[in-house]
């Protein structure tokens, strides 16, 4: 016997409830999984976590959707020099390096103090270099 199980879904959880039973026989059986793929559908940035803030009075709001580590990288350059430029600011304050593919890395260095945010979901720039793990 062989039955193919497709679970589908648009969150990080997957599941799925079939409403008839699988009759299984006694006997051995065996489940695999042969192919999971995501197509960049499951998101990594919500309403929860989008939040990210630098200088000491400055927040980014990151749209929600389904990132790359490089992409987020670039969108975080991008907005950083967009509103300090409208400010007058001075971008050499902020040291972006390139996403590293090899090594699945990404650093952000910033001279500034991070402002305390009591809410542990919302991302803050100390002044240290952050780097993924």
């Amino acid at each position: 016997m062989s039955l193919t199980l497709t679970l589908t879904g648009t969150n990080s959880v997957l599941a799925v409830s079939y409403f008839s039973v699988l009759d299984l026989k006694d006997g051995e059986y065996e489940l695999g999984l042969t192919n999971f793929e995501t197509y960049n559908t499951i998101p990594n940035i919500t309403s929860v976590n989008n939040k990210f803030y630098f200088d000491t009075d400055k927040m980014i709001s990151i749209p929600e959707g389904s990132y790359e580590l490089s992409a987020m990288g670039k969108y975080l350059k991008a907005a950083i020099i967009h509103i300090r430029s409208n400010n007058n600011g001075n971008n050499d304050d902020y040291i972006f390096d390139d996403y590293n593919d090899d090594v699945h890395k990404d650093e952000v260095a910033s001279s500034y103090q991070r402002e305390h945010h009591e809410k542990r979901d919302q991302v803050c720039l100390p002044s240290r270099f952050y780097q993924t793990e």
